[in-house]
């Protein structure tokens, strides 16, 4: 690697550092001063509060790592500009397109980097704030036991449980109803338990005082000392289909999403969101198209525009990051194009940003 290339990425990964840490600490006391009298009011410890803030604090890099690279290439090449060390780099032979090169490769190898950071770091974090929150701050469902809940069993099967407990593997009360196929679903059989297990060896439902009605032409009930069934889906399937999404790694968001849509259900929606989660980390790499060409620029610029520039483009982003889901959503655009569709808007006028850049 150049001499130069090290200097420049030095001084690049340094502003981006701080960006980060100074954004993470404003947030974080923002966020501080609101939640500070639910702490209060729930007696939650120091510690635990502490706690808190550090399982949040990979959600919160998460979100403002686009904004910090956005101003570490505002303000590196800035101050390149401002003490003439890009034009003395230029007056040896070196390009702005070769100044812009090793950032984008910078921008590209941090991208990946949040991409594995962003599906399995991040997620972890969030269980463990929602646990936080959970036992200290009365928040949260448990992810224990289920109650009194409905589930899609398969597109033509409707599954209530009353109570279940994961731990002692055991339930009361569940009623599975089958429909027929068709536009107009009528109910064929409906199995009531007072009690039930589930056998994950065999992988089977093992229910205990079951009561089996048929309908149709002729009505007909069946009742029996226990019945063992085999389903599509366990009572763990059940419970991660419970979770909050922001706490699924991109494995187990995939393993949700085909939960989902085996049950029936529409998932367009958490398409978009999934294909999201990919495009997302990629920003850092387009956000730096933006930063160091416009702060090439000759004339001087104050730090007031020079951050205001970065706010804008940033929020121009989220918002076409915002159309694009909303497309796939209401549209019914292909739920990956419209998850890329702003990254792939803004790589191109960033480029075209780029091409313009004189040499």
């Amino acid at each position: 690697m150049h001499r130069l290339d090290r200097y420049i990425l030095k001084s690049f990964l340094s502003t981006y550092v701080f960006s980060v840490l100074a954004l993470c600490v404003v947030f974080i006391v923002v966020n501080l001063i609101e939640k500070i009298g639910t702490f209060i009011d729930n007696g939650t410890p120091t510690d635990v509060v502490l706690l808190y803030y550090v399982s949040f604090l990979p959600e919160i890099v998460k979100l403002l790592s686009p904004v910090s690279l956005l101003l570490a290439g505002l303000f590196t090449t800035g101050r390149l500009v401002n003490t003439h060390e890009l034009t003395a780099m230029k007056a040896a032979g070196m390009s702005l397109y070769r100044y812009v090169f090793p950032l984008l490769c910078c921008g590209l190898i941090l991208s990946f980097g949040q991409l594995y950071f962003n599906g399995w770091v991040v997620p972890r974090a969030v269980s463990a704030k929602m646990k936080i929150e959970q036992e200290h701050l009365n928040k949260g469902r448990s992810l224990v036991t289920l109650h009194s809940d409905y589930f899609r069993a398969a597109p033509n099967q409707n599954l209530y449980i009353k109570y279940y407990n994961s731990l002692k593997n055991t339930g009361t009360e569940l009623v599975l109803e089958s429909f027929s196929t068709g536009n107009h679903p009528r109910l064929q059989e409906r199995i009531r338990a007072e009690s039930f297990t589930f056998d994950s060896t065999q992988q089977q439902w093992v229910l205990l005082g079951v009561v089996t009605q048929q309908f149709g032409l002729s009505h007909s009930v069946v009742t029996q000392d226990s019945l063992s069934l085999e389903l599509s889906v366990s009572p763990g399937d059940l419970l991660q289909l419970r979770k909050n999404t922001a706490e699924l790694t991109f494995d187990e968001l995939r393993e949700y999403l085909r939960l989902s849509e085996q049950g029936g259900k529409n998932i367009d929606k958490q398409l978009v969101n999934y294909y999201g989660e990919y495009a997302l980390p990629f920003a850092n790499f387009i956000v730096i198209l933006f930063g160091a060409p416009f702060s090439s620029n000759k004339r001087k610029k104050g730090l007031a525009l020079e951050i205001t520039s970065a706010m804008l483009v940033t929020f121009v982003y989220l918002a076409f990051l915002k159309v694009g889901q909303a497309l796939g959503i209401e549209a019914e655009f292909p739920p990956m194009l419209s998850a890329w569709l702003a990254n792939g808007l803004f790589l191109v006028v960033g480029s075209l940003n780029l091409i313009r850049m004189r040499s």
